[in-house]
């Protein structure tokens, strides 16, 4: 893996300000939160932020596969505990959701393992994923 920093979040959007619109419909407790405070502006769930430069082990990069396999799980965990109808009904009033990963690789190569407990809570809940890195 050639990833210098990874974040993995669920974002809400909408042409309006949702004011704390999908925070207030998510118990995310065990997540940090970024608040929309104007429109077009995102809500955030942060399941994982991790830098490389963390993790001072002979193997960083497999310490930061790991603690971004855990975190994963656990937002997993948590996606299956809400109830499908709480998305829908945000889907509904126009807010756009979806998981959003974004990477800074230092090579041409990028290598991530999502654990197939956490797609299929994402596709259970509807939510699209989209991987963005730099170039």
């Amino acid at each position: 893996m050639s990833v210098e920093s990874i974040q993995i979040l669920l974002a809400a959007s909408s042409n309006k300000a949702l004011k704390g619109k999908l925070l207030n419909s998510l118990n995310a407790f065990n997540f940090k939160t970024n608040k929309s405070k104007s429109a077009y502006q995102a809500e955030q769930v942060v399941f994982v932020n991790e830098l490389l430069s963390q993790f001072k082990s002979d193997e960083p990069f497999e310490e930061l596969t790991t603690s971004v396999n855990i975190k994963l799980i656990e937002a997993a965990k948590w996606l299956n505990s809400i109830n499908r109808s709480v998305f829908d009904f945000l889907r509904d009033d126009n807010i756009k959701l979806k998981v959003i990963v974004t990477a800074w690789i230092d090579q041409d190569q990028f290598d991530l393992e999502l654990p197939s407990d956490f797609l299929l809570a994402c596709g259970q809940q509807g939510l699209p994923i989209l991987v963005v890195t730099n170039d």
